[in-house]
């Protein structure tokens, strides 16, 4: 095996590019520098080799002699031989007491360093920014007594690009005589070339820094820092899943050699990255009891992360600096805002959207296809692919759902992990699978995880569909309902099970959803996430015949982004039935926030669907025109409940929900006798209290009784309906949340209380709710 000294090998490099006339190399410069050599030495050094040599891709082992002749011979000189003997016979650095020579080459790594960590960032890097949290971290660690930090996060938290444009900013600080520190920076990939020649890390360092083993590189550095300089000694990236076992044993003893020498001097600063596993590990290597290290938001030594996710102003700064032609607005969508959190999302939406990059459209569906592009890319992608899918497979059978058990004892797989080693690291590399030491001073454990909750959620679903045959039926609805009840897991397994259905054209199996009795949050969560993956993948033809359309036409989903959902059903091929049902909503959705103009386009499209049985369209159309009356012009229909009383004579009493509801609200608001409020409390049938219709039918009817003085009735049902919010109000819509609060200011009103405050209710989103308070409260005339 070919060793070279790593001084005298860093200088080579610097001379080959320095005969190319490359400043600053970049990937593609190695293609132009392959030939340019080959020309020169008709010696041939392939591209690859190249990117390998410059830190554009990663080797395990040093360039052959023969690459490095050819090297030497491009740069004039007969072999390797005779440069190293050109340039040994030179005075040493260390010669001069300033060594500005010292300062040039720790430069010089660090500069090669930072190219090529930029070379790998998933969005360009000059299209990256900042990290608030870094610049504090590092100034905390500077103004405390500590001579070493751990920056420590999972893989794609966007550790390494920070860390970079800290280093950007510190060479400029140097550049204007800001500061006058020294940076030594480099990837821990770097080191296991050193350890396979044998030489110790210490010596490495002296070497990159243009000195010799024995050098009193203590002294040397005392004199070229002066009284406020520093020198940061800086390795990304010290993860065991890059090296061997015994190759990472090796390198954290002898890092950890090299902080006990240098700890001591205060100009010596040593800042590391690494994932919380390894920081684990690592830590019981370092600690001495000295609290020599710096751990800034660290609280949990099993879960040692101080890393934050961007916040939404670093999101939209990057979004700026990606497009800036685009004005970017604050994600509404809060799940794809979540993710857009973690840099490796981001990176994996920027590769999908790098045309036409925006984050403004992003939709209900936008967070899933982010996940799946992600898992697609680094886990069902390259070389390893079969492996690795393979790994998982036998790895999932291990999760125990209905116990909860969402992690493996590393212990109780080791044969599996040696057999699949590579696609094993390749998982941990990519974050996708993380090992989380959970033991104790007595007990040893290390668990195997998934990399996050949503590759967690995304498995559970693939382990459910599997064990189901990959089908979606009731039973698979039921055994989903039954493993994750009160179970925030439920919603996402829920609609990865969806995205498989209809990837696979099961549109039937949509309405196996039923079993799963989704409370009203959930229902209108599915709906906007089913209608949007319907109209996405061209599937609205497949949906337009089935029952799961009256699931999607629901009173429990009326609020603010609602119409957008109706107005895409709307799209589809409905029923007479099922377009009326729309129209009402829409017009229910525009009652409630007072939008008359909107509610007058639903009445004139109920009127021009004349060939629906007029019977049908009677009631709604009553009832929104008495609506629409009395919030544009004030009109209150005297004679409503004798018109409602000829419709029902004619129908009976069975309407659709969606109508039952428009009917109530048209009656609340129209009810001013004690009769009139017996009418309304007799017109709809009992329902479970926290079945959303009921719900409503109980909040109109008890605000009619407020209104017309039937304080005793009021104050009956108001307390039983208090009660059901109590308890379900976590599954409730905001909508169904705004009519409590408004029917409790009423109450309290009623009874002589002061309510709370009012801007509650009349700063709401819902304004049908202010006017319906204000008309309440408003005094009665004789």
């Amino acid at each position: 095996m070919n060793t070279f000294l790593p001084h005298y090998f860093e200088e080579l490099k610097s001379h080959v590019l320095s005969v190319a006339g490359i400043s600053n190399i970049v990937p593609y410069d190695c293609k132009n520098l392959s030939t340019l050599i080959s020309n020169n030495t008709r010696h041939r050094v392939s591209e690859t080799t190249l990117k390998r040599i410059y830190g554009f891709a990663h080797s395990k082992f040093n360039p052959s002699l023969f690459t490095v002749d050819a090297m030497a011979k491009f740069c004039g000189h007969n072999n390797w031989d005779c440069f190293v003997k050109t340039h040994a016979d030179q005075p040493a650095n260390n010669a001069d007491p300033a060594c500005e020579a010292l300062r040039f080459n720790a430069a010089k790594v660090t500069g090669f360093t930072l190219q090529a960590l930029k070379n790998r960032s998933g969005i360009p890097y000059n299209q990256t920014i900042k990290r608030r949290f870094f610049d504090r971290h590092i100034q905390t660690f500077f103004n405390s007594d500590h001579s070493a930090t751990v920056i420590s996060a999972p893989a794609g938290y966007g550790k390494t690009i920070a860390l970079c444009h800290w280093v950007d900013e510190q060479i400029e600080h140097r550049l204007a005589s800001v500061n006058n520190d020294i940076i030594l920076f480099f990837s821990s990939s770097a080191l296991v070339n050193t350890i396979i020649s044998g030489r110790s890390i210490n010596d490495w360092l002296l070497a990159m820094l243009g000195y010799r083993p024995g050098d009193d590189i203590a002294s040397i550095i005392d004199q070229a820092t002066g009284k406020n300089a520093r020198f940061f000694l800086i390795i990304d990236g010290l993860d065991e899943h890059m090296f061997k076992a015994s190759e990472y044993r090796r390198i954290t003893d002898e890092i950890a050699q090299v902080f006990a020498l240098y700890q001591s001097h205060p100009w010596f600063k040593l800042i590391i990255t690494m994932r919380p596993a390894s920081w684990f590990n690592f830590n019981q290597e370092v600690d001495n009891g000295t609290d020599a290290w710096f751990l800034g938001a660290i609280h949990d030594r099993h879960k040692p992360v101080n890393v934050p996710p961007l916040d939404m102003d670093e999101i939209m700064q990057v979004c700026k600096r990606i497009n800036p032609d685009i004005p970017c607005q604050r994600i509404s969508n809060l799940e794809l805002a979540e993710r857009l959190s973690y840099p490796f999302y981001l990176q994996t939406f920027y590769r999908s959207h790098k045309d036409h990059f925006s984050v403004n459209a992003a939709n209900h569906t936008a967070a899933y296809e982010l996940i799946a592009s992600f898992i697609l890319n680094k886990v069902y992608s390259g070389s390893l692919a079969t492996e690795k899918q393979l790994l998982l497979k036998e790895l999932s059978a291990g999760l125990d759902i209905s116990r909860k058990i969402y992690s493996i004892n590393k212990a109780d797989v080791n044969a599996l992990l040696k057999q699949y080693r590579s696609a094993y690291n390749e998982l941990l590399g990519t974050g996708f699978l993380r090992e989380v030491n959970e033991g104790d001073e007595i007990h040893y454990s290390t668990r195997i995880h998934l990399g996050n909750k949503d590759f967690l959620e995304y498995k559970l679903a693939k382990k459910l569909l599997a064990d189901n045959d990959y089908v979606f039926d009731a039973a698979l609805a039921r055994t989903v309902s039954t493993l994750f009840i009160h179970d925030a897991k439920k919603m996402a397994v829920t609609k990865w099970i969806v995205l498989h259905a209809v990837k696979n054209d099961q549109f039937t199996a949509l309405e196996n959803l039923a079993n799963m009795q989704p409370d009203p949050t959930e229902k209108a969560d599915l709906a906007f996430f089913i209608a949007e993956l319907l109209e996405k993948n061209g599937s609205v033809k497949q949906l337009s015949a089935l029952p799961l359309l009256d699931t999607l036409l629901g009173i429990e989903l009326i609020g603010p982004e609602y119409n957008l959902l109706l107005n895409k059903l709307l799209g589809f091929q409905l029923t007479a039935a099922q377009r009326v049902k729309a129209h009402v909503l829409l017009a229910l959705t525009a009652a409630v926030e007072m939008d008359t103009v909107k509610m007058q386009q639903q009445i004139t499209e109920l009127k021009d669907i004349a060939y629906l049985d007029p019977a049908f369209v009677q009631m709604p159309l009553l009832c929104l025109e008495t609506i629409f009356n009395l919030l544009n012009y004030g009109i209150t229909n005297t004679d409503l409940f004798a018109e409602i009383n000829k419709i029902l004579i004619v129908t009976g009493s069975k309407q659709d929900e969606c109508i039952d509801l428009l009917m109530l609200i048209a009656m609340a608001t129209s009810c001013n006798t004690v009769k009139e409020a017996q009418f309304t409390e007799s017109i709809l049938p009992e329902r479970k209290m926290n079945e959303p219709l009921s719900y409503y039918t109980q909040v109109f009817k008890t605000m009619a009784y407020i209104k017309v003085g039937m304080h005793e009735k009021a104050s009956g049902v108001f307390t039983e309906l208090q009660q059901t919010y109590i308890t379900h109000c976590n599954t409730y819509t905001p909508l169904m949340k705004a009519v409590f609060i408004t029917l409790k200011l009423a109450y309290l009103n009623s009874i002589g209380q002061a309510p709370p405050n009012n801007a509650l209710i009349f700063n709401t989103q819902y304004p049908l709710m202010s006017f319906y308070l204000t008309d309440v409260l408003r005094p009665k005339s004789e």
